[in-house]
């Protein structure tokens, strides 16, 4: 799990690094700042994720059980 994490937050961090130079070399720094935000909230939110996960894994196996469930239901 923790690797899917890593993988997503290497993703949402070089898109936004991106977005942001771009805007910046606009001058459009309003723009940039609104990117900057938002990335730092969803880094934020992986990170509430990931700490849940990491105390709680019989919930999580619990609910990946029923998930599973609808997983069979769905594809067989």
């Amino acid at each position: 799990f923790v690797s899917y994490a890593t993988i997503l937050t290497i993703i949402i961090n070089s898109m936004a690094g991106r977005f942001i130079t771009l805007e910046l070399s606009k001058g459009n720094e309003e723009k940039a700042n609104r990117y900057y935000t938002s990335v730092l909230v969803i880094d934020i939110v992986l990170s509430i994720i990931i700490v849940f996960v990491a105390f709680n894994p019989q919930k999580v196996r619990k609910l990946c059980k029923q998930l599973m469930l609808f997983y069979v239901i769905l594809f067989y």
